[in-house]
């Protein structure tokens, strides 16, 4: 063990001392640095009148600190323990006057409540490169009004529990950790040195929002986070914050002048990209409306040649109908003497009415095309097939009331020519009284 005489008038060891302290006292340092130490039990201090003020035990195998002697440790302000096996926090109650305490290269991996509550005087307390990865909310339990400076850099923390607390704190540095909120230090008012780098930071606005809180920051490093890839990203926190410090740069009035400027530019060019988003995504979604708008018209196409195709069957059949009762009426002598076709005049009657349908159905078509509506080239055969494709119902209601009559006109007997004559009359009258409603009920003129 070597001992170091202190000068409290030294500018290394000032920080040591206060106005109170007298300067006629023998002030030492003990060095144990580098000594195989596993334990302090056997450590001969040989301190008799002199006031011990700074102890380092860095680099080696100690386990605890909590033998050091109490004449030792109570005048103690600086005490090293780096670079050991530390893997629990015990600290001495006799450090009542410790300032600086360093932990750094150890094996902690938590902070048990209440840890530091004997040490009332810390103002730096360095805990980088161990394994911590729980703080606990009473942690720092003791240090809230006294503790300065906390070194937390190394470790595995994923959010600064117990900071919070911390309201005297003037420089913090968390970063290495795996941290990705901060909010837990949008109470730290006081802090000037914050260092957030090499974490796990993703949302910028939320990181702004929190270090917008801490009115009193000067020096802030946030690189190698992941908003560190963000384009423009430092120009948020320049434009935004009172810092003369970021990410090793000094920030001068100029160069903030640029960053405002820049920082409206960027503003500028990520609206025009957003509304160029905006407009991509609604007219991609206009194309798919355009897509569905034509498969239903497909579909619609489909159902419509099948309404066609299966009118056309049914009037080919009727067609199929007339033209063999006409043919059987020619043909067969018992029906042609009683049948009022085999009459001029009924052959007559009926070529004009037809004649007579037909002008009408004509006229209407081209009304209709004098509004644009339909083409003048519809026969009556397109009346019906405009009837079966706009309004199905209403042309089924009317083959169903057609075919009822026949039915009934089936069961009168074949043999009264007066009754067939009348007959035929009366199936053409039905037809184009009922084609006529049909037409009503569209809103169409009457055939």
């Amino acid at each position: 063990m070597r001992k170091i005489a202190v000068d409290p008038k030294a500018s290394k060891w000032s920080a040591l001392f206060t106005a109170s302290d007298s300067n006629s006292c023998s002030y030492v340092g003990l060095n144990l640095h580098a000594c195989r130490l596993e334990t302090l039990g056997n450590v001969d201090w040989q301190v008799k009148d002199e006031i011990v003020v700074s102890t380092s035990l860095s680099l080696n195998y100690l386990r605890s600190v909590a033998d050091i002697p109490q004449n030792v440790g109570e005048s103690m302000r600086l005490l090293d323990a780096s670079c050991n096996h530390i893997t629990t926090i015990q600290m001495p109650h006799s450090l009542v006057n410790l300032l600086i305490l360093k932990l750094s290269h150890n094996f902690i991996q938590e902070i048990p409540e209440n840890a530091f509550s004997s040490l009332g005087h810390l103002q730096d307390l360095n805990l980088a490169h161990n394994k911590i990865s729980i703080l606990n909310e009473r942690s720092f339990c003791g240090l809230e009004n006294s503790l300065e400076s906390l070194t937390l850099r190394g470790n595995q923390l994923h959010i600064a529990t117990g900071v919070k607390s911390l309201i005297s704190l003037k420089t913090l540095d968390l970063g290495s950790n795996y941290i990705q909120d901060i909010i837990q230090l949008s109470c730290l008012s006081c802090v000037e040195i914050l260092d957030l780098s090499n974490n796990r930071l993703a949302d910028i606005e939320q990181t702004r929002q929190v270090l917008v809180s801490c009115c009193n920051l000067k020096d802030l490093k946030l690189s190698k986070n992941p908003i560190s890839q963000e384009r423009h990203y430092k120009l948020k926190f320049v434009d935004g914050l009172d810092i003369l410090k970021f990410d090793n740069m000094q920030v001068s009035n100029v160069v903030r002048q640029k960053c405002h400027i820049a920082k409206t530019q960027a503003d500028l060019e990520g609206l025009t990209e957003s509304t160029t988003q905006y407009y991509m995504k609604w007219m991609e979604d206009e194309g798919k409306k355009k897509d569905n708008l034509i498969l239903m018209l497909k579909r619609q196409q489909e159902e419509i040649e099948n309404q066609y195709i299966e009118y056309c069957k049914r009037m080919e059949e009727d067609l199929s109908n007339s033209v063999n009762y006409i043919q059987q009426v020619s043909a067969d002598p018992e029906t042609f003497d009683v049948s009022y076709l085999a009459t001029p005049q009924g052959r007559i009657e009926w070529q004009q009415a037809l004649e007579q349908a037909e002008a009408v159905r004509e006229k209407y078509l081209v009304d209709l095309s004098d509004r644009n509506n339909v083409d003048t080239s519809e026969t009556f055969v397109g009346k019906l097939r405009y009837l079966s494709e706009n309004q199905p119902q209403v042309w089924r209601l009317l083959k169903v009331k057609e075919l009822e009559s026949r039915d009934e006109d089936m069961t009168l007997s074949n043999d009264d020519a007066l009754v067939s004559t009348q007959l035929l009359k009366s199936r053409a009258r039905r037809r184009h009284d009922d084609l006529a409603q049909a037409a009503q009920q569209i809103k169409i003129s009457p055939f």
